[in-house]
């Protein structure tokens, strides 16, 4: 079985190399380009769909990182006759949703379900957790530097909104599960740890994970939606965003059971997760 993994030509260099180093042949790709895809696609029979950031670029939009790539890789893989698809979404996503990434997110699982193309959408709650490789959760990361370099941590609004955090390499298998089912449709996986916490509670707990005290800084909402966006306005990567901001003030949780009722396996505690980070030095 020959594994390819689609690039972008500015995706940092070590992690094209890490895959490499696993045996996955690479091909840079750019999704801003107007040439035809199809040729990527052609003999495929699963491919996944991992295109999407919370952390867009300050030049990116929601609506093309998230629809529009996604509708042109679909329409490509339809004209090749490109197997399953099992697209990595986002828990939350809706039409009336009160962020535009979760509502471009949802845009881009119609383009998914109505191109005929059978699969799953697979929608995590905050993926956590160290497997292989180089790239992380930048979100877990952003704090993890935190705690290290100055023994705080800064939460936007008073850290009540609640998440349900997924060990990457249980939502690793829940996806390669999805791709070998035989729906014939495009079934749809909301999934989540076995708990669900405040997110300051989190923060807490990754700190005590790395073995190291915190002291919790509350950003206000309205102070941090000025700052997102005078971030957005003068860095190439916003360090936060509206985005994020507007994410703080839901929950972020589903089902407690959702990966042993939908995929049969109990999933990793929240600690065995988080005490990846410690072993591994990050």
């Amino acid at each position: 079985m020959e594994v390819v993994a689609l690039a972008r030509p500015t995706a940092p260099n070590d992690a094209k190399e890490f895959l490499r180093s696993r045996g996955a042949a690479i091909r840079e790709v750019d999704y801003t380009s107007p040439a035809d895809l199809s040729d990527q696609f052609r003999g495929c029979d699963v491919w996944f769909h991992l295109i999407g950031s919370i952390q867009r670029l300050r030049h990116d939009s929601f609506e093309h990182r998230h629809r529009e790539v996604t509708a042109r890789l679909v329409a490509a893989a339809r004209r090749a006759g490109g197997g399953r698809v099992v697209f990595l979404t986002a828990l939350g996503t809706a039409p009336n949703a009160n962020n535009v990434y979760h509502t471009t997110k949802w845009e881009a699982e119609r383009e998914v379900e109505q191109s005929g193309i059978p699969g799953a959408l697979v929608r995590p709650s905050l993926i956590c957790g160290r497997a292989v490789g180089p790239r992380d959760s930048k979100l877990v990361m952003r704090y993890i530097r935190m705690i290290r370099e100055t023994g705080r941590a800064v939460v936007l609004g008073k850290g009540r909104n609640r998440i349900q955090p997924i060990d990457v390499r249980d939502l690793v298998e829940c996806m390669v599960k999805a791709a070998e089912r035989a729906n014939t449709n495009v079934a749809s996986c909301e999934l989540g740890g076995p708990e669900q916490i405040e997110f300051q509670g989190f923060v807490r707990r990754l700190a005590n994970a790395l073995g190291l005290p915190v002291e919790i800084h509350y950003l206000p909402l309205g102070r941090a939606w000025v700052a997102a966006r005078w971030f957005e306005l003068t860095r190439r990567v916003p360090p936060v965003t509206r985005e994020q901001v507007a994410l703080s003030r839901v929950d972020n949780v589903c089902a407690l059971d959702s990966i042993e009722r939908q995929f049969g396996f109990p999933p990793r505690s929240l600690d065995a997760s988080l005490a990846t980070y410690a072993e591994s030095g990050h």
